[in-house]
């Protein structure tokens, strides 16, 4: 569970990238972002940009591939 902007997703992922079993990290890593920044353009992409729908979203389990 990530509470910040983008920036720290972006952290986030790229530690996952430099580990040796990057490919096992990122496939099996659920990653949920609560937007707590100024422009959150990760969670608007993703359709999650207030806390009601990402807490639904938690909530319900409901996940969302994206390409990194």
């Amino acid at each position: 569970l990530l509470v910040s902007g983008d920036g720290l997703v972006h952290e986030f992922v790229n530690g996952l990238m430099e580990r040796v079993d990057c490919c096992y990290a990122v496939y099996n890593t659920p990653i949920c972002h609560v937007s707590a920044g100024t422009q959150n353009q990760i969670a608007g992409g993703i359709g999650t940009n207030c806390y009601e729908t990402t807490a639904y979203c938690i909530i319900k389990r409901k996940l969302k591939g994206l390409d990194i």
